[in-house]
């Protein structure tokens, strides 16, 4: 007999292992050979929510847990993520006289500067 949890956990453990790979891959092949991936080009919004889909599944209950144990270090992250690097954006924005539009566009940027979402 098999013990279900660990099927789970190993299951777990091979698309953490092998998504850093398969993105690594078509990197590689669209640095190469950038016409194979222009057909693609207009579902960018549809392939980036999978992407953030499958990083989210490597999230596992002790991480999750962990979070609840220590919720300060999440907290002072979300207040510098969403309060001190927008400010900082709008002082960098005045500081090099941008406009509106880029402005906006930088204090956007500011505010998801990490992850996948930032690269778009």
């Amino acid at each position: 007999m098999t013990n279900p949890h660990t099927e789970g956990e190993t299951g777990e453990k091979l698309a953490v292992y092998i998504f850093p790979i398969v993105i690594i891959a078509c990197a590689f092949v669209a640095f190469m050979s950038s016409n194979t991936f222009e057909p693609i080009g207009q579902y960018t919004s549809q392939l980036l929510m999978v992407i953030m889909f499958s990083m989210g599944l490597t999230l596992t209950i002790p991480d999750l847990a962990l979070v609840a144990k220590r919720p300060l270090p999440i907290f002072l992250g979300v207040i510098c993520q969403f309060a001190i690097m927008p400010t900082s954006a709008v002082l960098v924005a005045k500081l090099l006289g941008l406009s509106d539009a880029a402005t906006v566009g930088l204090i956007l940027l500011g505010s998801v500067p990490g992850g996948t979402a930032s690269n778009v």
